[in-house]
């Protein structure tokens, strides 16, 4: 795949997106022309009350309201989805959380995308770039996230493809799209505590880095202390074995740690630099 050497930033604060209205029974006017010959299918051929049936329709046209907007509610290049909610929903006696779909407003493409000239695919993956990384965040304002599945049917691109585009986004603009396997560490997504520690080590402060990465600073915060654990340990030469015991994490996690280690700092006095700036007091 030709993988172009750029792509716009998607900046969150741009998205003018605000999430579907979802109305409350009640609140949604339905014709007497629609309500007439319902009611009287269920109360008189279901054998619904009358008190029911009324709630019954109500319920519905809330439910259409939220799901299927008027076409003058939308922008020319924009699309109703069914994304998965951001947030874990567990009924009471259940022991796992389930996901749930709710409706989102997507901006497939603009004005100006639409008459873009595309003259090869390096072109063609620019754009899927862009418009990948917007859809990904407008969905999460609107409290839901897209699998790339779903990306896959929205852009016609083939799974891979779309998980090369998104990793290729996230790598040249250094951020993380909203995604369940960012989001929600469901799936094989991009290390994004690779690109926190980046962020950190190139002096972004936590409130920056968490807008950035779509995290709270307290996840940010928690990826540090990990980190920085680690390199506190590496400077007394603690074997990995031992890095694990101490921290209470996993060797392939501390060796993950580590690798980010060598990539940043040259030598020891870099390390110890980094810290003090942290606030570590360092000998």
């Amino acid at each position: 795949m030709r993988m172009p050497d750029s792509a716009r930033l998607i900046d969150p604060r741009q998205i003018r997106v605000r999430p579907i209205h979802r109305p409350n029974p009640g609140e949604v006017s339905v014709p007497s022309a629609v309500r007439k010959p319902l009611l009287e299918f269920l109360t008189g051929e279901a054998g619904v009350g009358t008190a029911r049936a009324n709630a019954m329709l109500d319920f519905l046209a809330a439910q259409r309201e939220a799901y299927c907007p008027l076409r003058s509610e939308l922008k020319p290049g924009q699309a109703v989805w069914l994304a998965l909610s951001a947030k874990k929903h567990k009924p009471p006696g259940l022991q796992f959380a389930r996901r749930i779909l709710v409706p989102v407003v997507l901006t497939l493409s603009t004005q100006e995308e639409r008459t873009r000239p595309i003259r090869d695919l390096k072109a063609l993956n620019e754009l899927h770039m862009e418009q990948v990384a917007r859809v990904c965040t407008e969905a999460y304002l609107q409290g839901a996230l897209l699998p790339q599945v779903d990306l896959q049917l929205l852009f016609l691109r083939s799974y891979s493809v779309v998980q090369m585009l998104m990793q290729n986004y996230m790598q040249l603009n250094q951020v993380i799209l909203p995604t369940p396997g960012t989001i929600l560490d469901a799936g094989t997504a991009m290390t994004h505590k690779h690109i926190i520690i980046t962020l950190s080590v190139q002096g972004h402060l936590t409130r920056d880095i968490a807008r950035l990465t779509h995290h709270t600073p307290e996840a940010v915060d928690a990826y540090l202390k990990v980190f920085q654990s680690v390199l506190v340990l590496y400077l007394y030469d603690l074997p990995v074995d031992l890095m694990a015991r101490v921290t209470g994490h996993g060797r392939y996690l501390i060796l993950e740690h580590l690798e980010i280690v060598k990539e940043h700092f040259p030598d020891r006095n870099a390390v110890k630099g980094y810290l003090r700036k942290q606030g570590l007091e360092i000998l």
